[in-house]
């Protein structure tokens, strides 16, 4: 990994926004609610333009040397064609390949995993991975769990040739199709009767626990899926806990994001989260965590860092980087 870039739309919206929309506070104060950003002009392949030039700038590499381009994003502008196309026009990566992957919130660990493979086999070395959350065309402005939760933005990686071992370590995933119903993007009426949704059938994001068999169930299938899923990776990868130095997460409430990391037992100082200032950005989440760290300069040569989370579908994901010296070497 040689670079990292974010990007996020110029509006922001706060805790008075959401209060005026009709939230709880009682309940915002519960999930460690804050700020996060919402797109009014800018699209999707807007701030995944921006994340990638920015990541890319911090790599010392141009558009046009990139060889492939991997997207994800939670809503596609189109049905068809895929985001990552426009976006590669955007930003002139003219000799790139581009192609999306969809598993939902946590699509960065199947990216990266997908990534790193191919740049392994010498088939491309010089490669791109972006995801992004532009999820106004379809907010639910009567559900305080989408319209107080979930932010627009978007994140990149670069990754290419180092004069050392790093970059993806390992990865597992794991799915639980019979919950495909409990969480998503359909038309549908919006999920309360309020002055701020007239009613209309039309797409929306959506979460309902109730659709696919028991909802206890199915919360205790959650908090124990991601941890179990890191005990995997861990395992396949022939580390402990013990050597695991960052966790940056997809970011849920926080009663998820705390369950999770005391299930996991990794120590709280380790997880990098953004839940207060920019929400939940679906895809973009983990790379989000991950620029922020890089930003900080929180990561050294060496440092493994742990991405892991869960997606609608149900997808659970986990992957480990190893961070290199070279990485952002020209962030200013």
């Amino acid at each position: 990994m040689v670079g990292t870039g974010a990007s996020f739309p110029a509006k922001k919206v706060d805790i008075p926004d959401f209060l005026a929309l009709g939230a709880d506070p009682e309940l915002l104060a519960a999930w460690d609610v804050g700020a996060h950003y919402v797109g009014t002009f800018e699209t999707a392949t807007d701030l995944e333009s921006a994340a990638s030039l920015q990541a890319l700038k911090r790599a010392g590499w141009r558009a046009e040397e990139l060889d492939l381009i991997i997207g994800s994003t939670l809503l596609p502008e189109k049905t068809n064609p895929s985001n990552i196309a426009l976006t590669q026009h955007k930003i002139k990566a003219l000799n790139a390949a581009a192609f999306e992957v969809n598993m939902s919130l946590i699509s960065p660990v199947p990216s990266l995993a997908i990534a790193h493979a191919l740049h392994r086999t010498g088939a491309y070395k010089k490669i791109l991975v972006v995801a992004s959350c532009q999820l106004q065309g379809a907010m639910d402005f009567s559900d305080p769990a989408v319209f107080a939760v979930c932010g627009d933005g978007a994140a990149a990686v670069v990754l290419g040739e180092v004069d050392e071992a790093s970059g993806v370590l390992g990865s597992h995933m794991a799915a639980k199709g019979e919950y495909w119903e409990n969480v998503g993007i359909e038309v549908k009426k919006p999920k309360f009767t309020t002055q701020f949704e007239d009613g209309s059938v039309r797409s929306r994001f959506y979460i309902d626990l109730e659709r696919s068999g028991d909802p206890k169930e199915f919360v205790e299938w959650g908090m124990a899926a991601v941890p179990n899923a890191v005990a995997t990776l861990l395992a396949k990868v022939r580390l402990s806990l013990a050597d695991v130095d960052w966790v940056c997460p997809h970011q849920n409430v926080k009663p998820v994001s705390v369950q999770w990391v005391a299930r996991i037992g990794v120590a709280a100082d380790k997880v990098i989260e953004t839940r207060k200032e920019y929400g939940n950005c679906g895809p973009a989440n983990v790379l989000i965590n991950l620029n922020h760290g890089a930003e900080r300069r929180l990561f050294k040569h060496g440092d493994r860092i742990l991405l892991c989370g869960l997606g609608s579908g149900m997808s659970v994901g986990t992957l480990m980087l190893q961070w290199h010296r070279s990485a952002n070497a020209h962030m200013v």
